[in-house]
């Protein structure tokens, strides 16, 4: 990581999140980031729809197969009684 010794140095296409050049501001900074980071609760909403998605697609797939076979029997029962 390059250091600057003012903030006339810092080229203005550098990210908002690219730390300053003093030292105790960076840490400050870092720690906001950090902080930021770790109260934001964005990403654990899309985990969340995730795992009902799959928990949905798991209960469909254990009630097909578990009266998949009642079904076809009745089919068959049917077919069978047909003239």
């Amino acid at each position: 990581m390059q250091a600057f010794r003012n903030m006339a140095e810092v080229p203005q296409h550098l990210p908002a999140f690219w730390p300053s050049p003093n030292p105790t501001s960076s840490m400050r900074h870092a720690t906001r980031v950090v902080r930021a980071f770790l109260l934001d609760d964005e990403g654990a909403t899309l985990v969340e729809y995730g795992l009902l998605i799959l928990i949905i697609a798991v209960l469909a797939v254990v009630t097909v197969r578990q009266i998949g076979g009642k079904v076809s029997k009745g089919f068959e029962s049917i077919n069978s009684n047909m003239p």
